[in-house]
């Protein structure tokens, strides 16, 4: 187990973990009330349920993988791979040309999102002792029904002002932001292991669980490029 070092100045990690949480949370409810535009702009409207599916199933699926990968290579390291996938992800969701491309950048956003239910809550159990631990992870629960409220405000907002890439484009800051307090600020020792990640496993977690589904929609969004690939590539 790695060991959380010199966190006297708790608040900026607290900080972090509280915006990271926010941005995956938020991310269901802000698309949903932007995607009748979004399929209006890119057509597609068939797809239109896998927008959602993409992200959900990807996010479920690693949630496990990337719990066992903290354990492996720290939280922080762990963390900040999956802010990056998810702020990756977003600024392509917000490039997307078609509505496979956005079914496709909603799953690499998925994957990011994954890392962020298990580390944070085992960031604030490394960070925090068992007196404290209880309010701080209620306030990160918090989190979830606040983002339930204010998604689709914050989304129609959004899109009346901004435009519907903006819904993606949102998170980049406030992305960039957090994962500078968790690289500052979050110290921690990574104990020398020689376990390994369940290759096998994690492949037949992919393959038989939820993933399945999304890559059975996937092939259907293949069939639907072959079919017609400049309606949904141009």
């Amino acid at each position: 187990m790695s060991q959380l070092t010199g966190t006297r100045n708790r608040w900026p990690i607290v900080i972090s973990v509280l915006a990271t949480t926010f941005l995956s949370a938020m991310e269901s409810t802000v698309v949903s009330t932007a995607m009748p535009t979004v399929a209006g702009a890119l057509g597609g409207v068939e797809l239109y349920s896998w927008v959602f599916t993409a992200y959900l199933m990807t996010t479920t699926v690693t949630t496990p993988l990337w719990g066992k990968l903290a354990d492996l290579f720290g939280r922080k390291r762990t963390l900040m791979a999956g802010v990056v996938l998810f702020l990756t992800g977003s600024a392509l969701c917000g490039r997307s040309g078609s509505m496979v491309q956005l079914i496709l950048f909603r799953a690499l956003q998925g994957l990011g999102a994954g890392a962020v239910l298990p580390v944070t809550m085992t960031i604030f159990g490394d960070l925090f002792d068992v007196a404290e631990r209880a309010r701080y992870q209620g306030l990160l629960g918090s989190v979830w029904g606040f983002s339930a409220l204010v998604g689709p405000a914050l989304g129609s907002t959004i899109l009346s002002t901004l435009g519907w890439r903006w819904i993606f484009y949102v998170n980049l800051p406030i992305g960039v932001v957090a994962a500078l307090l968790l690289a500052v600020y979050l110290r921690e020792q990574v104990p020398d292991r020689r376990s390994r990640l369940d290759w096998v496993g994690a492949g037949a977690l992919f393959g038989a669980g939820p993933a399945g589904f999304p890559a059975m929609g996937l092939g259907v969004c293949l069939l639907h490029i072959l079919s017609c690939p400049r309606t949904y590539l141009c």
